[in-house]
């Protein structure tokens, strides 16, 4: 069933050289193909073998709606009809659950940082209690000893939504692995394999 398909699957590793088996997947679905999912990944594994795999961080355990992380990641993207731009991507997991929300904006200042919980809290219909940050300076202005110092304007803010916010202590991004891991997922998951025209076709 995929010899017929096997020219452009070439094509497609040639043009994306890190796209995803799923994806692939995905696209030979919309070109006709009736096969299932291991055939393809297997073709895709045989072309480009899997790298080895690296042992990942436990995280402590948690109760449904107790704890989320959040942070920024720049990403470059290149749109086939405006010019590549880095944006900001907001990301917001939630620990016990895993799930995720990502938002695109041109900052990471304060007031990107609230547009992004909003729009978090209007998809997950809530907020968790606590969400962890690093020391971004609209959350934590600094640090008196073993005590972070926070933003009043974010406290207001958190105050409103009914969360608290948790400062990571300096240097420690394993404190909220779980959104460390989510930007890798969301390049893995979304921006592999696929183009898009602008910043609204991306937020689309």
């Amino acid at each position: 069933k995929l010899d017929v398909f096997r020219p452009q699957v070439d094509e497609w590793l040639r043009q994306y050289l890190d796209i995803t088996a799923q994806r692939v997947f995905e696209m030979l679905r919309e070109k006709g193909f009736a096969g299932g999912y291991t055939g393809v990944k297997d073709l895709v594994r045989r072309i480009r073998p899997k790298p080895a795999p690296k042992p990942s961080l436990e995280t402590p355990p948690r109760v449904p709606g107790d704890m989320a992380e959040c942070d920024w990641s720049p990403h470059e993207v290149a749109f086939t009809h405006a010019p590549s731009t880095t944006l900001q991507v907001f990301g917001y997991t939630l620990r016990y659950s895993t799930r995720k929300y990502y938002g695109f904006h041109e900052g990471n200042g304060l007031h990107p940082l609230m547009d992004g919980h909003v729009h978090a809290f209007e998809r997950f219909k809530g907020a968790a209690r606590h969400c962890k940050y690093d020391n971004q300076k609209p959350v934590v202005l600094r640090w008196e000893g073993d005590q972070p110092i926070y933003n009043l304007r974010f406290i207001d803010f958190a105050t409103y939504y009914e969360f608290s916010p948790v400062a990571c202590h300096p240097r420690s991004p394993n404190e909220k692995p779980r959104v460390e891991r989510s930007f890798y997922e969301l390049v893995l998951s979304f921006f592999r394999g696929r183009s898009f025209r602008d910043v609204e076709d991306l937020k689309a």
